[in-house]
């Protein structure tokens, strides 16, 4: 018996241990050198703006964007009172050294949005999808190498 509730406590633990991405935040991440935090900035909020995402916080470090959530995965958290569920990202730009910033991302799904009652589950499922698009966008804003 004892064996057993040693085992099931084991599952239970490392059931509810948090996934980690292989990046320096655990999270998607990329670092992309040769801009500014502004262009940055400006970059992420016109990208996620012209999917459909609006904009909550502009701080740089602390950007949270968000669009309603139309698709099956709402039933995950849409409450009696409000039965909307929201998409949520959070873009963080960081200075890291000399002319280069990290760029960390995570994204939620969200019921009740803004009450005391409020849900949010982070989309560690979407994890490829978001450094996918964090590589592009990395991509897209640094500068091409020097060639010799």
């Amino acid at each position: 018996m004892r064996a057993l509730v040693l085992i099931l406590a084991t599952a239970l633990v490392a059931g509810c241990a948090s996934e980690r991405m292989p990046t320096r935040s655990g999270r998607p991440e990329v670092t992309i050198r040769g801009r500014t935090t502004e262009e940055l900035k400006v970059y992420f909020v016109t990208d996620l703006g012209s999917r459909g995402y609006t904009v909550r916080n502009a701080d740089p470090a602390a950007m949270i964007f968000e669009k309603q959530e139309k698709g099956s995965v709402a039933l995950l958290v849409i409450g009696e009172k409000d039965r909307t569920a929201w998409n949520r990202v959070k873009v963080s730009i960081v200075n890291h050294r000399r002319g280069s910033h990290r760029v960390i991302c995570q994204a939620f799904l969200v019921g009740n949005r803004g009450s005391p009652v409020e849900q949010v589950k982070e989309a560690s499922g979407e994890w490829e999808t978001i450094q996918a698009w964090l590589d592009r966008a990395k991509a897209n804003l640094e500068p091409p190498p020097l060639s010799h």
